[in-house]
């Protein structure tokens, strides 16, 4: 009854004492102890099988059912290495008699990996970034919760359909014709969209989409990590705003201080042709108008600074009635 995958270890036991009548090699080899550490012993009377399935009243059970099966048991070896195991027992009829086979595979190695996808899968469902992966025709076969808060869409809504469903309209043709030539190259294609939401609102994100390769290097998925920048566009673009009108106050600045110089020394002369004017009336007349211009420029030059913010604005009472 020994099988000879020399992956699994086995035991063979007497199915009415439940006593052990063999073991193979690589049972021995692989918890450390000596075949006769086990021969004419019951499996729970061994101190590293403590505490699992073989037990007297599991071993009644079995022989009422033929067979148990456990996905999970931990064990020790002789050095107190703990490893994983799958323990599965089934009952042969021998002749007139019947023996029971135990075949107790180690998955400590495949555990850790399901533990490591485990932690792998929480991360991505948990990830603030969308995470979307699918088919090289680009068929969405997954999507993480963040899908759903940036786009409206449901998982569920989105599971098999493409990604154009988010298309806005505002990139042309071109830009999504380059972006498959690099990623049918097999190569990375980083970029910008600007999408739709579920509701119609637009909204931008920052993507890297790559291929995924099997171990002979062939695509056959792709993976996309995408950002909501949104708002950050928007902050960049109230920046750019705020930069410009700080240039464009910079620039008046600079004009409100040499226009202030050309008003200086129209007001200078103008006081110096009103004393000469002083017995022509009429001279003085305009002269006058001229006056209340140039208060008027000096004002609007105020105005100009202060906008600029290169000079302080002044305070006065006002008389509210």
């Amino acid at each position: 009854l020994m099988i000879a995958d020399r992956n699994m270890m086995v035991s063979i036991l007497n199915a009415e004492t439940g006593r052990i009548v063999d073991v193979n090699p690589f049972l021995t080899e692989s918890l450390g102890y000596s075949r006769e550490t086990f021969v004419g012993k019951r499996l729970w009377e061994l101190g590293f099988f403590k505490d699992i399935a073989a037990n007297a009243a599991n071993f009644k059970e079995l022989q009422a059912k033929d067979y148990t099966r456990y996905d999970d048991l931990p064990l020790k070896t002789s050095d107190g290495r703990g490893i994983n195991v799958e323990f599965v027992s089934n009952v042969y009829p021998v002749g007139d008699k019947k023996v029971i086979q135990c075949n107790i595979r180690d998955i400590t190695e495949r555990k850790k990996a399901e533990e490591v996808h485990a932690r792998l899968a929480t991360a991505v469902e948990q990830a603030v970034e969308t995470i979307v992966i699918t088919d090289l025709q680009g068929t969405i076969l997954y999507a993480n919760p963040a899908f759903e808060k940036s786009t409206g869409y449901t998982v569920a809504e989105a599971i098999g359909q493409n990604p154009r469903l988010l298309k806005s309209g505002k990139q042309a043709a071109e830009f999504y014709r380059r972006m498959w030539e690099v990623l049918t190259r097999g190569e990375t294609w980083s970029g910008h969209f600007i999408n739709k939401r579920k509701d119609g609102a637009l909204y931008e994100e920052d993507a890297t989409i790559s291929p995924v390769r099997d171990a002979s290097g062939t695509s056959f998925n792709y993976v996309a990590v995408k950002r909501d920048v949104t708002l950050q566009m928007q902050f960049e673009a109230r920046l750019r705003q705020a930069q410009k009108m700080e240039s464009i106050g910079q620039l008046a600045g600079g004009i409100a201080h040499d226009f202030n110089n050309i008003l200086s020394c129209i007001i200078g002369y103008m006081h110096l042709a009103k004393i000469a004017a002083a017995d022509y009336p009429d001279i003085l007349a305009d002269l006058e108008h001229i006056s209340k211009a140039s208060d008027r420029a000096i004002d609007l030059v105020g105005q100009i600074l202060t906008f600029s913010r290169q000079n302080k604005p002044e305070r006065e009472p006002v008389e509210l009635n």
